[in-house]
């Protein structure tokens, strides 16, 4: 949906694209039809595959284990949570996404990776840049904190303290 900020990142990318030397980007699903103005110069963008189909779950898994950040770049008008943003912590995998909102808050304040103000392509390639030159030590701690708030706020991890709190009610 043109909430999740496809427009945005489109526009980031007709800006920047040149200047983007050591970045590849990997867009998976469709676009719905607000963002279909865009499919030309999403085939043909050069720091850029797009899967424009449905991935099976196992090689969607992959694709998070293989890749080195996921970025959500949200628009102002999303400010809950994400699904993405929950495979990317449970894959331990640092996030760039906008400042806004429930997932920037969780990505600033859990140290989760990186954040720029929603439609700031200036702050936007300025921290895709810092995220692709940061030193290894800088790195594992993000992939670190990613791991320890999947961990904390799993499924599992409720299901312990709700269970918990039963038994001490009792």
């Amino acid at each position: 949906s043109k909430r999740k900020g496809i427009n945005n990142f489109v526009n980031f990318l007709t800006k920047y694209e040149k200047f983007l030397f050591n970045v590849q980007f990997i867009l998976v699903g469709r676009l719905d039809n607000d963002s279909e103005i865009h499919r030309e110069y999403l085939k043909n963008c050069s720091v850029l595959q797009w899967i424009d189909t449905y991935i099976e779950e196992e090689v969607l898994q992959e694709m998070y284990s293989e890749a080195d950040y996921i970025m959500l770049p949200y628009t102002m008008e999303f400010n809950g949570s994400s699904g993405v943003f929950a495979h990317a912590c449970s894959h331990a995998k640092p996030v760039i996404a906008t400042s806004h909102g429930c997932i920037g808050f969780r990505v600033n304040e859990f140290k989760l990776g990186k954040t720029f103000k929603s439609g700031n392509y200036v702050e936007m390639f300025n921290v895709i840049q810092q995220a692709c030159s940061i030193n290894f030590t800088e790195y594992q701690e993000m992939v670190k904190h990613a791991y320890q708030y999947a961990l904390n706020n799993s499924m599992e991890a409720h299901q312990k303290i709700i269970l918990q709190g039963l038994t001490e009610w009792k």
